[in-house]
């Protein structure tokens, strides 16, 4: 009978435990209190707790934010957890007259320390962060790093401090950017956070190429293999990922809709033959018989006819719509000898009339034109044996109607399949090979089309004039960098932007090309109005 209070006390004791156990947090341990006060908080010392102020700074003496904290007595194994604030800023309130080691962070026993038996005391504690150690993760030559705020740089690597903003200097969270070494190729990624910060720990003695979702080899760095420590800033200011995204959705259905429109145009026209003696000469070509005479003729009816409107007012091509001819016309005097470089994929046989009748009915233009023709759609294709057909690439080896019809034949034969990414600049070095000075190097451009290989752009030493179709609803970017980074120039169907206006821009500046504006920066150009 003596046993029953025991038992029932035993009972009592194990029921309290299971719903003390329930009601405790998974991710915290019965020896660990959670406090988290700060400023806000207005926490007062008791007569046998102290308030204890920590305050966290980097070697630069700024707050740490978001700092894990633990104070740890030992000989009850009990921890007190806090964060710190934007201040840096952490208060705990712990029993007098005991000793106390502090955890921050990644350090274990940063700091030590003691409080007095002194009812209502209160002492500050500052912390000042210095971390050496690197935690990294390898996953397929991917490296992501796991560093503190108060992070070092050491000997062998430099600290990397990034900061990533928009085009009006708001930062910019959860953006990756890619540092790839040209030593070992691997890329380490780094993520920006709530502030569009982030950093990095970079091996010296490389050289590191910076990239974007968006944007290729932005710029690349290096960093000497130097005995000293060294910390370097890296400062972005771009669109964001998800605009970005957004913008080549956006371009993907204005392209959709224009290819659609032409294709219902070509299926029409092709029922039509009979009735095209003026219009159409290519879809003539291909359709019907191969009769170059009859197609000559006709090239030379539309040529009198635009002489004659010509001559009544010299803004007739851009009046209705005659993109390739208007751009041409504004630029006769200067541009004598060209070389042609001519994106004629499945949305831009609309324009091979123009070109046709510009060319064939002018003898000076077909003596002093050389045309490279090419469908731009990334493919398995493996180039031939002379070269000259790589990709998708064709030389017009007779500039007359016969051979700029035959040689349109093979591209049309090479098909639309593929990606909207364009192997543009790969193009455009093979047109400029043994380019002579006095020629002009043209680039007619699908303006609705990206550019895949921008990073060999460094291959290209001639000034590109970049004659932009379908421009209505503003250029795409990778055309204005063409432009830039080869001295080149700028046509629309209305406007002219000359060598040197893009030439003269400063980081920051805004470029206006008909109604939209451009922002220039480290080279690149972003719409933003």
């Amino acid at each position: 009978m003596k046993l029953q209070p025991f038992i029932l006390w035993v009972c009592v004791l194990l029921m309290c435990n299971t719903l003390f156990s329930q009601q405790t947090p998974k991710s915290a341990s019965p020896d660990t209190i959670v406090q988290n006060f700060h400023r806000v908080d207005q926490v007062q010392p008791t007569q046998k707790e102290a308030l204890v102020r920590f305050k966290v700074m980097d070697f630069r003496k700024q707050p740490l934010a978001d700092i894990q904290l633990l104070v740890h007595h030992k000989r009850s194994n009990r921890h007190w957890q806090g964060t710190t604030d934007e201040y840096g800023e952490a208060f705990f309130l712990l029993p007098n007259n005991l000793e106390y080691a502090t955890h921050v962070d990644q350090e274990v026993d940063y700091r030590k320390f003691s409080i007095p038996k002194k009812a209502k005391h209160t002492q500050s504690i500052r912390v000042v962060l210095m971390s050496t150690r690197i935690k990294e993760v390898e996953k397929n030559d991917t490296i992501y790093q796991y560093l503190t705020q108060g992070q070092m740089p050491t000997k062998s690597r430099v600290l990397v401090n990034i900061q990533m903003a928009d085009l009006d200097n708001h930062p910019l969270s959860k953006e990756e950017l890619y540092f790839v070494s040209k030593k070992t190729q691997k890329v380490y990624l780094a993520l920006t956070n709530s502030k569009g910060s982030t950093q990095l720990m970079l091996p010296k003695g490389d050289t590191y190429c910076v990239q974007t979702y968006g944007f290729q080899d932005i710029t690349c760095k290096t960093y000497e293999d130097t005995p000293h420590s060294r910390t370097s800033g890296f400062v972005l200011n771009t669109i964001s990922t998800e605009e970005f995204k957004q913008r080549e959705k956006e371009r993907a259905r204005l392209l959709a809709m224009r290819d659609s429109i032409r294709h219902e145009q070509r299926l029409r026209d092709s029922t039509r033959l009979a009735e095209m003696e003026g219009h159409n000469f290519y879809l003539q070509h291909f359709y019907a018989k191969r009769d170059f005479d009859k197609i000559k003729t006709n090239v030379e009816k539309v040529a009198f006819k635009d002489q004659e409107a010509i001559a009544k007012n010299p803004a007739y091509y851009a009046a209705n719509n005659q993109e390739i001819k208007a751009m041409l016309y504004r630029n006769k005097d200067q541009w004598a000898a060209k070389r042609i470089i001519a994106n004629i994929d499945c949305s831009m046989y609309q324009y091979l009339d123009e070109l046709m009748v510009w060319n064939y009915s002018d003898e000076h233009e077909q003596s002093n034109n050389t045309y490279w023709l090419f469908n731009g759609f990334q493919n398995n294709s493996k180039p031939s044996g002379s070269g000259n057909d790589r990709r998708g690439i064709f030389h017009v080896p007779n500039n007359d109607v016969e051979g700029f019809c035959n040689t349109v034949d093979k591209i049309v034969n090479f098909s639309c399949g593929g990606s909207r990414l364009e192997n543009v600049v790969e193009a455009l070095i093979l047109g400029a090979k043994d380019k002579s000075p006095e020629e002009e190097l043209l680039f007619i451009a699908d303006n609705y089309s990206d550019v895949s290989d921008l990073n060999k752009l460094k291959e290209l030493h001639v000034p590109v004039r970049v004659l932009l179709t379908a421009s209505e609803y503003g250029i795409n970017e990778h055309y204005l960098e063409i432009a830039y980074r080869t001295g080149g120039s700028i046509h629309t169907i209305h406007e002219d932007i000359p060598s040197k206006n893009l030439q003269t821009l400063k980081d920051g500046q805004q470029l206006h090309v008909g109604k939209y504006v451009y922002q220039f920066f480290k080279g690149r150009f972003m719409k933003v109005g």
